[in-house]
């Protein structure tokens, strides 16, 4: 069941895929934070981020119980999707309404607000494709998302080239999101239509049935939003427009790395299911400790290369005029790490049924966070949003892995750990010594980590071979 040839090929598919949106993206932070300047660039984060967080409401854990519940065997795929989306599309329609009402009683310049209204079609664009992104996951066919993604991710940058050239204002630029959402909705509606079919449906005893469901799931998501996104935007309240633009590039630029576990995850969450439901409790404790240590390997390099490389990043990126964005982002480095292993331990809580377990730690950890929050932001501003979010985030791995223990009594085998925690010292160490260009530092960090993976046997020959063969399982 645990087909590690398929789910490779899809992530490997998925992450090539992610890597040519994350140029585009980081080709377009690039732009924006030197025609902005870091005041504009916080005036720009601080729309996107109060959208988020009112698109994070808007979830409310539907996208992980429509997966679970369409890959339950002999599910009615059709009647489970068009109900979602159809609540979907009336619960986005209120918020987004609500939304730039809501804006007005922030103490925000009224360039922000305004962006928050014309800006707000994207957000509701994004919450149905989210919805579509579940179909495509449980089918296996996530190539296709990435790649409506990279079309609309091209024309996003097209746009503002465009807008930029034109020397136009905040507002025109903000537009750029509208034209990306538009292009990816159309492009995956589109494809979608071979695995699925919506029809306009309103069940009302269904969408109770649902909701029930989702409860636990939402409630923690919104939970998780307080610890997660709550400090940019208590940032944009209590410091001004350029300490929000210096908090904002190393965040955006992690941002699109925390997609990554959630790629992997949505594939894997089908295959967790259906061993817990079956009763297999080795084989999911297998695919989980799999996860797991894939994600060591993954994480660790990237730790190194984002604390060592800090400032070639930083410089490359947004230029000269952030420098304080250069810590920051080698302290935002940790929590991002660490959101691969939350994510994974409260899939495998999802997969046992046990998310109502979690409502209380989250609880905890959220009213930590905001306290901690409205503590320290005032006083130190984008260091005490930083390191508050790194505590947050560890409280939840601490959490999460405790209550899967305690339902599924999986425990983490650390020998992967151990031999990685070493490989990625000396890595480190090799890269503090050399004095060339952080892309090239970058590449040979990155080559001799996996030299090493493979000498030490983490990588097996045999797993290559599973990979990359062309037989099937």
């Amino acid at each position: 069941m645990f087909n590690t040839r398929k789910i490779a090929h899809n992530t490997i598919i998925q992450i090539v895929g992610k890597a040519a949106n994350v140029l585009i993206g980081v080709l377009a932070i690039s732009y924006l934070t030197r025609y902005l300047s870091p005041a504009g660039f916080g005036q720009y984060t601080t729309v996107l981020t109060f959208l988020q967080i009112l698109g994070i409401f808007l979830d409310f854990g539907l996208y992980i119980v429509l997966l679970r519940e369409i890959s339950r065997p002999e599910a009615d795929k059709n009647f489970i999707f068009s109900n979602v989306l159809t609540l979907r599309i009336v619960s986005g329609i209120i918020f987004f309404i609500i939304a730039p009402t809501i804006a007005l009683f922030f103490p925000y310049p009224g360039i922000v607000k305004w962006g928050i209204a014309l800006t707000s079609l994207a957000f509701f664009l994004n919450s149905l494709i989210q919805v579509y992104s579940a179909v495509f996951q449980k089918e296996m066919k996530m190539h296709k998302v990435v790649l409506a993604e990279t079309v609309a991710k091209v024309l996003f940058l097209a746009s503002i080239s465009l807008f930029i050239y034109w020397k136009s204002n905040l507002l025109v630029i903000l537009m750029a999101n509208n034209i990306n959402s538009i292009i990816f909705f159309i492009v995956l509606a589109i494809s979608a239509k071979k695995y699925i079919q919506y029809r306009w449906t309103v069940d009302f005893k269904y969408w109770k049935k649902f909701l029930i469901l989702a409860w636990p799931i939402g409630l923690t998501t919104v939970l998780n939003l307080i610890y997660f996104k709550a400090d940019t935007l208590i940032l944009s309240i209590f410091q001004p427009d350029i300490h929000v633009g210096f908090y904002g590039v190393p965040y955006k630029i992690l941002e699109v790395i925390t997609v990554m576990p959630h790629l992997i995850l949505g594939l894997v969450l089908p295959i967790f299911t259906v061993y817990w439901i079956q009763g297999d409790v080795d084989n999911f404790k297998f695919s989980l400790q799999k996860v797991f240590d894939l994600f060591i390997i993954l994480t660790f390099p990237m730790i190194v290369i984002f604390i060592a490389e800090a400032r070639g990043i930083i410089n490359f990126i947004a230029g000269a005029e952030y420098p304080a964005s250069i810590e920051i982002l080698q302290i935002l480095i940790w929590p991002t790490a660490l959101i691969f292993f939350s994510s994974l331990f409260n899939y495998g809580i999802i997969a046992v049924e046990k998310q109502k377990k979690t409502i209380k730690y989250f609880l905890i950890t959220a009213l930590v966070s905001l306290i901690g929050y409205l503590i320290f932001i005032p006083r130190f501003s984008y260091y005490g949003a930083a390191y508050m979010t790194l505590i947050a985030e560890l409280l939840i791995v601490l959490f999460s892995y405790y209550l899967l223990n305690k339902y599924s009594h999986w425990k983490i085998n650390w020998q992967v750990f151990y031999k990685v925690s070493i490989i990625s010292l000396l890595t480190y160490f090799i890269l503090c010594i050399l004095k060339l260009n952080f892309v090239v530092e970058s590449m040979i960090g990155i080559g001799i980590y996996f030299i090493f993976l493979i000498l030490l046997r983490i990588i097996s020959k045999d797993l290559i071979k599973e990979v990359f063969s062309n037989n099937k399982h």
